[in-house]
């Protein structure tokens, strides 16, 4: 994929002479903005779009992404370069015009291409708006057009209108300008911000996707206080009895924590999994906007990994029983290696292929079970040990 990488200052008032030159029907290539605020640092924005007016009078609106590197990422596509000639656009930092960034894509036709080029298809514009959660987009773009473009003498387009309806009554009038804001004006209550149904790809699906994981994070610690009290409670009747050199209890302190912590961890898990939306709302950023895309991602989060969080209450325990009869470094070292290393090769080798905040934390409960192996066998390794304390109180 091409990158053509530019740099725009967000100096208000004033306008930028960017141009960007393009061939008819382009598309395909990334365009990277590196942007600087009035004093000259660099500005980093969480999302970004673009919106313009191209040379046919057609309106366009193409949200984009926010990369590593804090620039603002915008990947062309035909509807930009179908209109052969100066075309305007403007940049939507945070949702909204941020000082004056305007740049020009000058669209040169193609060579040995007579064809005319085709319309603006106005769909476009509809999903556009429905794959974003940003309401702040919209009215960017109204502010824009009420500074930038002048009022038919009739109206076109009837506002009451839905946004199909308008768009198929501007595309019959000749695609006129007023009825894209007939359309929007009239329609903007009846449209689904958020759509279920569609591919995840919102701007700011990093941002919703961080918030989302700490709420999980806030609501799975509840059931880790209980889960590690069994732990503990293991580790220390293990100590005593070792040090009393009763290998009964021992084993019978291991058998009956895991089966405490296995059931209390799972029903304490359902039971938070049944008000998970209600748990949710309490952790929820005052200033949060996407209210059901973060929810959504906590939900999931939260029903893969309240569901399994007994396995880690039984990977405690067990834990804590090797500590308890002095195979402390040996249980750090099966933790290293169990816990962080399948984690390292789960992000490197299944999560390309499962690319979902669901997909990333898979590879908890997979440590989980796998570490459980690693401190089970050793576990059974040190029954010699334990046998050995028979030994010694049949000698005393």
């Amino acid at each position: 994929m091409i990158q053509r990488h530019f740099k725009l200052a967000l100096t208000a008032g004033r306008t930028i002479p960017l141009v960007i030159p393009a061939n008819q029907y382009d598309s395909g290539e990334q365009w990277l903005f590196t942007l600087y605020d009035e004093h000259g640092d660099k500005f980093i924005p969480t999302t970004g779009a673009i919106v313009g007016i191209k040379s046919d009078s057609h309106a366009i609106i193409n949200t984009g992404t926010v990369d590593s590197a804090g620039r603002v990422v915008i990947t062309e596509t035909t509807q930009m370069t179908a209109a052969v000639g100066k075309n305007i656009y403007e940049l939507l930092i945070e949702d909204q015009m941020h000082g004056t960034a305007n740049f020009i894509v000058m669209v040169e036709p193609r060579p040995g291409d007579d064809a005319e080029f085709s319309d603006s298809d106005l769909s476009l514009l509809e999903e556009a708006i429905q794959g974003t959660s940003q309401t702040a987009i919209i009215a960017g773009v109204q502010d824009w057009m009420d500074d930038n473009l002048t009022e038919p003498t009739e109206p076109i387009v009837d506002a009451s209108l839905s946004l199909s309806g308008a768009a198929a009554d501007a595309k019959k009038t000749g695609d006129e300008i007023s009825a894209l804001r007939s359309a929007i004006d009239g329609s903007v209550t009846e449209l689904n911000l958020y759509n279920p149904n569609a591919t995840y790809t919102q701007t700011n699906a990093v941002g919703d996707s961080r918030t989302g994981y700490t709420i999980n994070s806030n609501i799975d610690s509840i059931l880790y206080c209980i889960v590690s009290a069994f732990a503990t409670t293991c580790l220390t009747f293990t100590a005593q009895n070792y040090g009393a050199k009763n290998k009964k209890r021992i084993n019978k302190t291991l058998l009956y924590s895991i089966i405490q912590v296995t059931v209390v961890g799972f029903v304490c898990g359902v039971i938070l999994i049944l008000f998970i939306e209600p748990l949710s709302m309490l952790f929820m950023p005052e200033n949060a906007t996407n209210i059901d895309v973060i929810l959504k991602v906590s939900r999931d989060l939260c029903l893969l990994l309240l569901s399994t969080y007994f396995l880690l209450g039984i990977l405690s325990v067990i834990s804590g029983a090797l500590r308890g009869i002095g195979y402390s470094i040996l249980q750090m070292i099966l933790y290293i290696v169990g816990l962080c290393g399948t984690r390292v090769v789960w992000v490197y080798t299944a999560f390309p292929f499962w690319t979902s905040p669901v997909g990333l934390m898979m590879c908890y409960p997979v440590s989980w079970i796998v570490c459980i192996i690693f401190l089970g066998t050793a576990r059974i390794v040190a029954e010699k040990k334990l046998k050995l304390i028979d030994t010694q109180k049949e000698t005393v």
